[in-house]
């Protein structure tokens, strides 16, 4: 609760010291105005121990110094020092028995051990003062904690009402905004904490006179107040008053403001793109101030709860239980926990007693459904998230999640509805992660089909299904067979598919938002992805690929009845897909390096955090890479029960000891060797965060000579361009050691980025020679020599490169395309061929390497090759006209003929505006291409000139429909299929009466020719 003004007596002892100050005043009291000044300025910036020490020192040369006492309460309740706001207070009421602030400490002591009775009992003999308004809004605010609605907003009218035309102090102004504010009252509550801000030009903190001496923290306050609000209202909306702002500048000024802290871990939480590292600071810092601040608490068991740490979170409820056994919040938390761990009769006995002490209360069903749907048990939360709705028909929180889970289940006609029951109930209050789904939902209605096999329901853009029903509908079919056979289950029903054409409209559906950072999500039995020509990922990934992992999660969630932790599907899924084809391993080496040094590897137990930060994406690949330990280790076998025992919602160390024999420490331990037994091969010098640094710096002031810190540091410096930094470390490893490998290869990078590329030369040979080794030092090394057409020295730096960094799997850096490239030129075709293989094992997505490939084999009439290398072109790009037509072409040489029909027909159904055109570098591709800047054409007037735009219907568009169909035409006459021959002839024609394998076709056709 936030405390009010000064007393009318307290106001005159100011108006004395003003006066005293004008006229002359005491030594001793011109010494307690500076000390008092002091001490609200180190409050107002934070510096709270220091400025109640010295407030402390100051009422043992003064016990009634009023304006101390007042000021020390402030500063006891800014800092949570409970332990001391009692002697403070009646210290108070014994110079001044009716205080209202030290009332409404001790009011506010009481609410936090759950005796609101005691603490209402405080707060009214603050009733009549100054502090009014305060202290019926605390009273108003308890009430509404324990979800006594009716009652909550009875006292709040009653301080509206004697607000009305009357000039109320900051603080009680920020008091009515919060009554406003409990009232529903929303512009009129922000009106009252607009006017307590700082100047809203320039947020210059008001002058530490008047009110403000004796309340530093009232503009932090007020900005937090209306932080909160616009949350409320605008939910971060794009355009729209922000709460990030609000709490940032008060942050900035007092970074220990607990308010502040709180809203700005709320707002993070709900919003991805804000920073997450901020997020988790704010919690820690209110934690560190107030160890057993309540909604903090609840907040990190929530997170705890969601990590399925259930025992974790468990001791944090009951934690805050301890403290206040009436905390509503928290014994919903109990119940829920109650309800996740299969205590049955305890969850049952709490609902009841909840039910019919609060019958119109939706906190406990809505608290357990949220976690339930957090831990993706949609199914299993719709039932509670429906008796909350009928307890309070009003809660729109309740609505919004039960739509979440009705979507997330394929019911998307009721989450529609659903939803905008939710948008009726809050009108006037922006809610874009509702307004995002509702559009999604509704463009999945109005604007997709649906396609179905035996056992899915795919629903997808007209312009892609032609396509895609008859690539990637049977692809889940025969995933579904290859999943039941290893893993012996098969979903209930049928399994939905949503494609989306628009990045967008795929986020939107998956999370409520845009900008989310993945290419498909699972749900259960419902599986959201981007369609293969959705940018900006288009042509960097296998939508096979993408199927393969999500149909992964629907058999784990199965198996698991939906309670296995997100970092081991996910892990499992990430191992599925490098089983299927190691060309598309994440080949997040460089990561893993860094997480290695700067020792930010996960410890298996927390893991799942990684999913609700900025490190998502590293929280895959670590997840990938301990479920392949565990297999090797044990068995695939071993990976299923571990999906088993979490069906039975067994703790996660519980799951390790029973399916793996291990301890997550155990684990932990086992793990790191064999993230060093992967990285053995990967030399690689990584960037190091400003921690790391800290502390090898801190290694080298305790010991000079110490030769892996300071080469790391150097490595380091060099990394990120500080090159002076750089220079300094190196004249302390030459001290060390002069002739250091390592430190002659940091000097070549140094040198290199001086652009002294002879002496760069001549360092790298030392280093190299001296047995230190690194790839990128390699690649710059081979960048020189290829600069000097040194190529005989060229070809074995980019061996040496390739050896450092195997499956580097960049195809525009890649020092295998590089030798490939100057392989070629010396005539070794067969052996460059060899080399770009390779590659191709490491990058799945490598386009233009894997044209280069099939122009050889086409021009050495190997079809087999090249059919190989043209499917792997079309897993990436499936809609691409020319692919599917050469491939079609090889297919009827080979006397494939099903299949050759089927490209042609593809090609003929690809939309021209969704086809890949061709760049320039793919209209004639070489090894030249992928290792300088792509080729520019000019316009006459010098401008670069822009691809031409592909126009539906045009006469190019109507020639390739006409060459697609001719070749579904031909193969199908092939094939024996004279009369579906004779109408994809016709059709091929109807394009194009003059395309010439159509007529060529026709006249074999009316001639009787067998083929």
């Amino acid at each position: 609760m936030r405390f009010t003004t000064l007393s009318p007596l307290l106001a005159s002892l100011l108006v004395g010291f003003s006066a005293a100050a004008a006229h002359g005043q005491s030594e001793d009291e011109a010494v307690r105005q500076e000390e008092l000044l002091d001490a609200s300025s180190k409050l107002r910036l934070g510096d709270y121990e220091i400025a109640l020490r010295n407030l402390g020192d100051l009422l043992e040369t003064d016990p009634k110094f009023l304006p101390a006492h007042l000021l020390r309460i402030r500063g006891l309740l800014a800092y949570a020092q409970w332990e001391a706001v009692e002697p403070a207070a009646k210290a108070l009421l014994a110079l001044d028995e009716r205080q209202p602030l030290a009332h409404l400490a001790l009011a506010e002591l009481a609410a936090r051990r759950g005796e609101y009775a005691e603490a209402a009992s405080f707060a009214q003999r603050a009733y009549g003062s100054n502090l009014d308004r305060t202290a019926r809004v605390a009273v108003a605010q308890w009430l509404a904690d324990q979800d006594q609605t009716d009652a909550a907003k009875d006292a709040a009218q009653k301080v509206v009402e004697a607000g009305s035309g009357e000039t109320l102090s900051r603080r009680e102004t920020i008091s009515l905004g919060v009554a406003y504010d409990l009232l529903g009252s929303l512009r009129e509550a922000s009106e009252c904490f607009v006017r307590v801000l700082p100047s809203p030009d320039t947020k210059k903190l008001p002058a530490l006179a008047g009110e403000d001496l004796l309340d530093p923290l009232l503009p932090f306050d007020a900005c937090t107040a209306l932080g909160d609000l616009y949350f409320k209202v605008y939910r971060e909306t794009a355009g729209q008053p922000g709460a990030e702002k609000e709490y940032r500048f008060a942050l900035d000024k007092n970074p220990y403001h607990l308010g502040a802290n709180l809203g700005r871990h709320r707002i993070g939480r709900s919003n991805f793109q804000l920073n997450g590292e901020v997020t988790e600071r704010c919690l820690k810092r209110v934690l560190e101030i107030d160890p057993a601040h309540a909604t903090a608490l609840s907040l990190q068991a929530e997170m705890l709860i969601h990590d399925r740490r259930f025992a974790d979170g468990e001791a944090i409820v009951r934690k805050i239980l301890a403290l206040n056994p009436r905390h509503l919040r928290a014994r919903a938390e109990l119940a829920s926990l109650d309800y996740l761990q299969n205590r049955t009769e305890n969850f049952q006995a709490a609902f009841e007693a909840d039910r019919k002490a609060n019958p119109k209360s939706s906190r406990f069903p809505a608290t357990l459904g949220a976690h339930l749907k957090a831990l993706y048990r949609f199914a299993d939360a719709i039932p509670f998230l429906q008796d909350a709705i009928a307890r309070d028909s009003k809660d729109a929180h309740a609505m919004t999640a039960l739509g979440e889970c009705l979507a997330h289940t394929g019911k998307e006609k009721e989450a529609l509805e659903m939803l905008r029951r939710a948008d009726e109930s809050e009108a006037g209050l922006a809610h874009p992660w509702r307004t995002n789904m509702i559009q999604a939902l509704a463009v999945l209605e109005d604007q997709y089909v649906e396609t179905s096999t035996e056992h899915f329901r795919l629903k997808m853009s007209p312009d892609l299904e032609p396509v895609l029903k008859e690539t990637l509908a049977p692809f889940y079919e025969a995933t579904r067979a290859s999943y039941a056979e290893r893993y012996g289950y098969v979903p209930k029903g049928p399994v939905q598919v949503k494609v989306f054409t628009l990045f967008d409209d795929f986020s939107a559906r998956t999370i409520g938002f845009t900008g989310f950072g993945a290419l498909g999500v699972c749900f259960g039995e419902l599986i959201t992805s981007v369609s293969p020509v959705t940018e900006p990922f288009r042509g960097n990934f296998s939508y096979l690929d993408t199927a393969w992992h999500e149909y992964a999660h629907v058999v784990h969630l199965g198996i698991s009845k939906g309670r296995v932790p997100r970092w081991f599907t996910e892990g499992l899924a990430t191992l599925e897909e490098v089983k299927r084809n190691p060309g598309f391993d994440r080949h997040m080496e460089l990561d893993l390096l860094e997480a290695r040094h700067t020792q930010q590897i996960y410890p298996i137990l927390e893991l799942n955090s990684a999913f609700r930060g900025p490190r998502i994406i590293f929280g895959y690949y670590q997840g990938g890479l301990l479920c392949e330990m565990l297999e090797k280790r044990t068995s695939t076998a071993k990976l299923v029960e571990a999906l088993e025992h979490f069906g039975k919602d067994l703790p996660l160390d519980e799951v390790l000891k029973r399916a793996f024999g291990m301890t997550g420490a155990e684990i932990d331990k086992e793990f790191l060797a064999f993230v060093d037994k992967k990285l053995e091969k990967v030399r690689v010098r990584p960037r190091l965060d400003e921690k790391t640094i800290g502390r090898l710096k801190t290694q080298i002031t305790k010991n000079p000579m110490d030769l892996p810190a300071l080469r790391s540091l150097g490595w380091a410096f060099a990394r990120r361009g500080s090159l002076i930094e750089a220079d300094g470390i190196l004249v302390k490893l030459r001290a060390a050691a002069p002739d250091d490998a390592d430190g002659w290869l940091i000097r070549g990078e140094v040198a290199r980025q001086r652009d002294r590329l002879d002496l760069a030369e001549e360092h790298y040979a030392k280093g190299f020679a001296g047995g230190a080794e690194e790839f990128f030092t390699r690649c710059n090394y081979a960048a020189i020599l290829a600069q000097k057409k040194d190529y005989k020295n060229l070809k074995i730096q980019l061996e040496a490169a390739i050896a450092a960094f195997p499956t580097f799997a960049d195809e525009g850096q890649s020092p295998a395309v590089r030798l490939a490239a100057v392989l070629e030129s010396e005539g070794e075709i067969e052996k460059s061929t060899k080399v770009l293989e390779d590659f191709c094992k490491v990058s799945g997505e490598a386009r233009l390497v894997r044209l280069v490939l099939a122009a050889r084999y086409e021009q050495a009439g190997d079809l087999v090759s090249l059919d190989r290398v043209l499917h792997e072109l079309l897993e990436v790009e499936p809609f691409d006209r020319r692919a599917l037509q050469r491939r079609a072409k090889v297919l009827l040489e080979l006397g494939k003929f099903e299949e050759a029909a089927a490209h042609g027909r593809w090609s003929s159904e690809v939309k021209i505006t969704l086809d890949r055109r061709p760049t320039l570098q793919e209209r004639d591709p070489d090894l030249t291409s992928l290792i300088k800047p792509p080729k520019r054409e000019l316009d006459p007037a010098g401008r670069m000139r822009r691809p031409p735009v592909a126009v539906a219907d045009s006469d190019e568009d109507r020639a390739e429909r006409a060459e697609g169909k001719a070749l579904e035409a031909q193969a199908l006459w092939s094939a024996g299929k004279r009369e579906e021959a004779a109408s994809a002839l016709k059709r091929a024609l109807s394009f194009q009466e003059d395309n010439p394998r159509a007529l060529e076709l026709k006249t074999r056709m009316e001639s009787g020719a067998e083929k």
